[in-house]
């Protein structure tokens, strides 16, 4: 009669004070091994070549899939540590959900015959098609702005006059061109920003109450930024805020959501002030106007003008403008851009710049850089930034001199 034979115990993942632990493909490794020493003698053979020593391999693989498999299940549960579709589902707790993808729009400026219909009809900026939407009549002005839509998903720029082509021919259709620029549309959210969001959106029970309102407006959908201006005082501060009033700077979101979620956590009778407003109906009946300010985007020209030494290239140039715009575009809103400061970047140094590694100081030399609001002429001096604004910039209207 055949005796059991005794196995040691498997590893297995466990849940302590210091989180789940897994073992390692390694130790499901030894552990078989071991096993298979025990049913078949020490003295079996388990080098690689063998097939005994394939099939443990196989059987590792498997349980240390499973095992990082519960280790992601349990990281789910947290915002801190779930990823992909566990992050969205837990998120959710929070009253918040993943921001998808949208469409970058433009208002352009059609000419063309009078009571000419545009259907299936778009322009082009040479890389990105815009749509116009179908049913477009041209009035009597024989002109018509018009907003398009970028056939592209995601966060695309057109600086103002770069869509000035004339995708689909239509007989009477004359010219296009977009005055202004385009309002990107915004890429799927990450991981990261999600979990940014998330952490923000907890300040909706917090102590105070602005804290709650910005907490509350930042969970929002669409909604990129929100900066509060609180006069606590019984005069107009110097920002031309009115006394007891509350000042939100929000971009991006929906007006109507904005104004409901402002409403609901305002203080009774506390002021809102801005030039964005909406009205909200209280379950009386009675209309309540809430006001903010929608951040208003200040394109900055930038003329950088340097003198060029032994192995400068066009390559390092293009560096240069390109360093310069990431470090207007990284501007908060309500920050001036001040012309020392995108020297900085200007000299390929600082976070902003293309490259991190040290350049060759012998490259070229910064000889100045000229500023102002697009489409002012560029001096010397510093632009200044309303509270309510944000500085933005693209190679479009940055251009550089070798002088």
């Amino acid at each position: 009669m055949s005796q059991s034979i005794s196995l040691p115990t498997p590893p297995a993942p466990y849940v302590d004070a210091f989180g789940v632990h897994a073992p390692m493909f390694t130790d499901y490794l030894a552990y078989l091994i071991s096993c298979m020493q025990i049913i078949y003698g020490a003295d079996i053979y388990l080098g690689n070549d063998s097939q005994d020593a394939q099939l443990i391999n196989v059987f590792a693989t498997v349980l240390s899939d499973q095992a990082s498999g519960v280790i992601a299940v349990y990281n789910s549960y947290s915002p801190t540590t779930a990823q992909g579709v566990g992050l969205s589902s837990v998120v959710k707790t929070n009253g918040i959900t993943r921001d998808v993808a949208s469409y970058s729009t433009v208002g352009l400026l059609v000419v063309a015959q009078v009571g000419l219909p545009l259907n299936n009809c778009s322009a082009s900026d040479g890389i990105y098609t815009w749509s116009i939407p179908n049913g477009t009549l041209i009035p009597s002005a024989g002109e018509l702005l018009v907003t398009a839509t970028c056939t592209t998903i995601g966060a695309i720029n057109a600086a103002p006059g770069a869509i000035d082509i004339i995708a689909t021919p239509t007989a009477g259709w004359q010219s296009v061109t977009n005055p202004a620029a385009a309002v990107p549309g915004l890429p799927v959210e990450t991981d990261p920003q999600l979990r940014a969001r998330q952490y923000q959106s907890t300040m909706i029970s917090s102590k105070t109450l602005t804290d709650g309102i910005v907490g509350a407006i930042l969970s929002l959908p669409e909604v990129v930024a929100c900066t509060p201006y609180d006069n606590d005082t019984s005069t107009t501060n110097s920002l031309g805020i009115p006394a007891s009033a509350l000042s939100l700077v929000i971009t991006g979101g929906v007006i109507s959501q904005i104004a409901s979620t402002l409403f609901l956590l305002k203080g009774p009778g506390d002021i809102t002030y801005g030039t964005t407003n909406s009205i909200v109906y209280d379950s009386y009946g009675v209309p309540h106007q809430m006001n903010w300010f929608s951040t208003v985007m200040i394109p900055i020209s930038v003329v950088i003008n340097i003198h060029n030494l032994p192995g400068y290239s066009t390559a390092i140039g293009a560096q240069i403008m390109q360093s310069v715009v990431n470090y207007i575009n990284a501007l908060p809103s309500g920050q001036s851009v001040l012309l020392p400061r995108v020297g900085v970047p200007a000299q390929l140094v600082g976070p902003s710049a293309v490259v991190n590694t040290t350049r060759d100081p012998n490259t070229f030399e910064l000889v100045s850089i000229l500023m102002s609001r697009a489409p002012a002429i560029p001096t010397a001096s510093d632009v200044a930034i309303n509270f309510y604004e944000q500085a933005t910039c693209s190679l479009a209207i940055v251009s550089l001199n070798v002088v």
